[in-house]
């Protein structure tokens, strides 16, 4: 008698993923945080409070600070602990300046691999939900237009950045009379990239931030904070007396 053997197919192997260490861990749930204003911008804490809502040592959370502070979220407070980087009207400034500069030649560089149309992100305005939802969305639309760059370098600056504006969004829209404005699509931009036109992608990309630069200023005006700002003339006055006019008369 011969017996077969029925082959059997090995067990598929299962997805290995890096583990995350404790130190990235604390990083992404405190940038978390910061960016959905559950640290609102100024906020005092200490290492051991941040510790001890994430229920960890303080090793880990010091490490993740560091980092948050390289990247301009958090900052040491002497003989306090930490706080929150605070929003200013210039900061607001540099972070739409620098996001013209990168999302135009990244968008610019993905619509020159004419990206096929299932591969590009959509964003409906309409389904949506929350404007906040739609925050979070939009930023996850511009990380990924910024890899289709092929410029990991450039991916890397687009994905600090937005996460920057998406802080600074959700801020804007707690003090804007009409948040609902903040909702845009993206359809113009995407047709662009479909079609390689790198030239409409960039006029585009860039049209779309100066827009939402304007609401965003429009917003920071109506806080009652910014009533206490200094306005500061960019050139010294030099005040002229009568004794000082006759002087020059004189002369």
């Amino acid at each position: 008698m011969t017996v077969s053997a029925t082959a059997v197919a090995p067990p598929a192997a299962e997805e290995v993923r890096p583990a995350i260490s404790a130190a990235d861990s604390a990083r992404e749930e405190i940038e978390r945080r910061i960016i959905q204003l559950e640290l609102v911008p100024g906020a005092t804490f200490t290492e051991g409070d941040l510790a001890s809502s994430l229920g960890m040592s303080k090793t880990p959370v010091r490490e993740a600070l560091t980092l948050l502070a390289i990247d301009g979220l958090v900052a040491v407070a002497p003989r306090i602990g930490y706080r929150v980087t605070p929003v200013t009207m210039r900061d607001v400034q540099d972070l739409f300046d620098l996001r013209t500069l990168l999302e135009a030649e990244a968008f610019a560089s993905a619509a020159s691999r004419r990206p096929a149309k299932a591969d590009l992100p959509t964003l409906d305005r309409s389904a949506r939900g929350s404007v906040a939802d739609f925050l979070a969305a939009d930023t996850q639309f511009h990380i990924q237009l910024g890899r289709g760059s092929g410029n990991a370098m450039l991916s890397q600056l687009i994905v600090r950045a937005a996460l920057h504006h998406e802080r600074l969004m959700r801020l804007a829209i707690q003090l804007s009379p009409q948040p609902e404005a903040m909702k845009h699509d993206h359809d113009d931009l995407v047709a662009a990239l479909h079609a390689g036109d790198q030239a409409s992608v960039r006029s585009i990309a860039t049209s779309e931030l100066a827009r939402t630069r304007q609401l965003v200023f429009e917003a920071m005006v109506a806080s009652e904070s910014i009533l206490d700002a200094r306005i500061v003339y960019s050139e010294p006055l030099r005040l002229t007396f009568a004794n000082d006019r006759r002087s020059a008369q004189s002369t």
